[in-house]
Formats: C-alpha cells, sequence, structure tokens
C-alpha cells in the first residue's frame, strides 16, 4: 500500500467518525403542530321587544237572540267586518329554536250586520197584517260594531334557517276584552218598528295558532311575516229597547265563536344576549 493511498484511507475514517458523533448530538426533530381548534360564538338567552301591524278578516260567528229562537225564527245574514291589529310585547328566547312572548293588541271596530226572520202574529189589521191573528213573516235588520283587546301568551319553535330565512310555528293563549257598542235593530216592512241594542263588554277566553317566516337583519333585529288563527271568544250586546209606541226590552244578542284569519308584519328588537362559546375540534390527521 502507498503512502497516498494510506493517507486516503486515513482521511475518510476520521470524516466518518466525526460525523457520526455530530448526529449523535443534533436534538430530534420537532413535532407537528397540533391544529387549532374551531371557536364558534352562540347567543342564548336573550331578551327581546316585538311590534306587531296587520289585518284581521274575521269570520261570521254564530249569531242568535232568545226573543227571535222563541217566535221560531233565524238569521238569515250575518257579517263581520275586518280589523287593523296593532300589538306589541316582551319576549325571551331561550336558545336557537325555543323561544316565548307576552304580547298586547287591540283590534280596530269592525262593523256588525245581521238580518233575522221570524213569525209575528197579527195584534191589529193593517198592512201586512189583513186580520186580526194572521201570522205574517217579520224581519230585523241588526246594525253595530265590535272592538277586542287580547293579552296572550305565546311560544313558538324556530325550524331552522334557509338562505337567510327562518320558518316557524307557534300557538298562544290569553283573554280576549270584546266590546260591543253602536247598536240597533228595525224592522223595514210596513209594520215598522225597531229598538235600541245597548252597549256591553266582557273578557272571553282567547287561543290562537300561527305559523311564518323569521329574516335576521343583524344581531339585534329580525323582521317577521307570519299567518295567525284566533279565537276571540263571544259577544254579547247589552238588552233591545224597544222605540216606538210599544215599549219593550228584549234579549241580548250574542254572537259565539268570533275567528279571524289575521296576516301580520312584525319587528324583533333583541338586547341582553349572552353569548355561549362551542368549541369543535377537527381530527388529528397525521401525513407519512
Amino acid at each position: 500500500m502507498t503512502t497516498t493511498t494510506k493517507l486516503l484511507l486515513a482521511s475518510a475514517l476520521a470524516a466518518a467518525t466525526t460525523g457520526g458523533a455530530l448526529a449523535a448530538d443534533l436534538p430530534p426533530p420537532a413535532p407537528l403542530p397540533e391544529p387549532l381548534p374551531q371557536i364558534e360564538s352562540r347567543s342564548f338567552g336573550s331578551w327581546y321587544l316585538r311590534g306587531d301591524i296587520g289585518i284581521g278578516i274575521t269570520s261570521d260567528g254564530d249569531w242568535s237572540q232568545d226573543d227571535v229562537t222563541a217566535a221560531d225564527g233565524r238569521f238569515l245574514y250575518e257579517a263581520l267586518g275586518d280589523s287593523l291589529i296593532v300589538g306589541g310585547g316582551v319576549g325571551y328566547k331561550f336558545n336557537n329554536w325555543l323561544r316565548a312572548d307576552l304580547t298586547a293588541e287591540y283590534r280596530g271596530t269592525i262593523d256588525v250586520d245581521g238580518i233575522d226572520e221570524y213569525q209575528f202574529i197579527c195584534t191589529f189589521a193593517g198592512g201586512t197584517c189583513a186580520n186580526v191573528g194572521d201570522q205574517v213573516t217579520r224581519n230585523n235588520i241588526w246594525n253595530g260594531s265590535i272592538s277586542s283587546t287580547v293579552i296572550m301568551a305565546n311560544a313558538y319553535v324556530d325550524l331552522g334557517s334557509y338562505h337567510g330565512l327562518t320558518p316557524f310555528v307557534g300557538a298562544g293563549i290569553g283573554a280576549s276584552y270584546n266590546s260591543f257598542s253602536a247598536g240597533v235593530e228595525f224592522d223595514p216592512s210596513d209594520l215598522g218598528g225597531g229598538g235600541h241594542v245597548a252597549s256591553n263588554s266582557d273578557w272571553d277566553l282567547a287561543w290562537a295558532l300561527m305559523a311564518g317566516f323569521g329574516f335576521q337583519v343583524n344581531d339585534r333585529l329580525a323582521l317577521e311575516l307570519g299567518y295567525r288563527y284566533i279565537d276571540l271568544g263571544d259577544v254579547e250586546t247589552g238588552s233591545v229597547t224597544c222605540l216606538g209606541h210599544t215599549a219593550c226590552e228584549l234579549e241580548p244578542l250574542h254572537i259565539e265563536d268570533i275567528t279571524s284569519h289575521d296576516i301580520r308584519l312584525g319587528m324583533r328588537w333583541h338586547f341582553g344576549a349572552k353569548d355561549e362559546v362551542f368549541i369543535q375540534e377537527d381530527p388529528l390527521i397525521v401525513k407519512y
């Protein structure tokens, strides 16, 4: 072996020995950083104020009057007008699907119109009554007005959000203060006659079923467009005082089961929301 060859072998051995020592002295590689959890903030426990306007399409109800019934009579025509609705209330949103509120509303004055038909035994001769004792059919036309104030506790279930819209269903129960006023009844035939229908107000049970859509404008404001079927209970007038030659007092007019199909536009203003942090960790993925 030549001197040159010996020197090259010695240099290679020294380099290998030094490199191994240096490699042994290096620290182990740092572990890969764990993925950060996804943090989502949700609001629960939110109080809110609400306001509503709308129109109520009122149904006719079931009319009766004891004197008409006793004279083998019935109502041929019954009509109640539509009402303007203005209301407001305070509520609480428990979570992202359940909320409840307490509301009060005023339902504007609606017209009341009806026509009855009954059998009359003639007590005189003349006009429609050819002879005393004849039985003739007579009619009365009834007019008046009704207004209502409704206080109701309501609960709603929000059914998730779709493209910014949140459908909901709900139900409510409470009381309605129904008032009848400005009432008259009169016979348009040649026999004439009529009376004044006294005003009267009373409380009755009210209940409702609701459905609609909400739209979240921002963190505080939400708008609603909804339908509501509401039962306002019954209305009873005061007694009927006859006007004309014969003084008398007749029984009140009863209008039962007044219902309405309401279309309402509402708003909710949320305040005092409590934030809750929801942490969702992604699974650890290791690549080789």
